[in-house]
């Protein structure tokens, strides 16, 4: 007679008990090695293939040529008034922004900008509203950012600031919070003047 037990068929003798412990882990050894072999297999294959070649420039530009395509997508769903698609191409173009760019970098606070702003026109979205732009506005008024190198994008930071605090003034707004609102929707005027 025998019982299964753990994945293992023990047998009641003691004999039996020995033979199939030795059976089962011997398969277990074998099963490991063909498993570490073709790991190995394709680690050398791997190797081989990446070597010591350089990176080609191609492998960093899909990132880039991707967050293009988002943004126009975003822009485009935007305008037809399709925000849940809109919304969607927002959020991969903050995903996307932040791969190229870097998590300190001016374009993530556009990025995060602008789906701080996508969320204000779904109805029941404000606090994401408020949590977006606020990220955002932490990117651009950290103390270590770089100053922007040209006057556009000098330019595109004032309409990202903008973007926040108007985002912030609306969002608060939906929430009751007139305050905060009216705080967020002056230094948005500030920012236009």
């Amino acid at each position: 007679a025998s019982q299964k037990g753990g994945g293992c068929l023990w047998l009641k003798s003691t004999e039996g008990k020995k033979k199939a412990f030795h059976h089962s882990s011997k398969s277990a050894r074998v099963a490991s090695c063909r498993v570490f072999r073709a790991q190995t297999s394709f680690m050398a294959e791997m190797n081989s293939d990446c070597g010591e070649k350089e990176m080609r420039p191609e492998l960093l530009e899909t990132p880039r040529t991707e967050l293009a395509q988002a943004l126009k997508r975003a822009e485009k769903f935007t305008k037809e008034k399709k925000m849940h698609q809109a919304c969607r191409e927002w959020i991969r173009c903050v995903a996307l922004t932040r791969i190229v760019y870097g998590n300190g970098h001016w374009k993530l606070a556009q990025a995060l900008a602008n789906l701080a702003h996508s969320y204000l026109v779904l109805p029941g979205f404000p606090v994401q509203a408020v949590q977006h732009a606020n990220s955002a506005k932490g990117i651009l008024l950290m103390d270590g950012s770089s100053p922007p190198a040209s006057a556009e994008e000098r330019g595109e930071i004032l309409s990202a600031l903008l973007t926040i605090y108007y985002s912030l003034g609306i969002a608060h707004w939906m929430q009751k919070n007139s305050k905060e609102s009216f705080c967020n929707l002056q230094k948005a005027e500030q920012v236009m003047g």
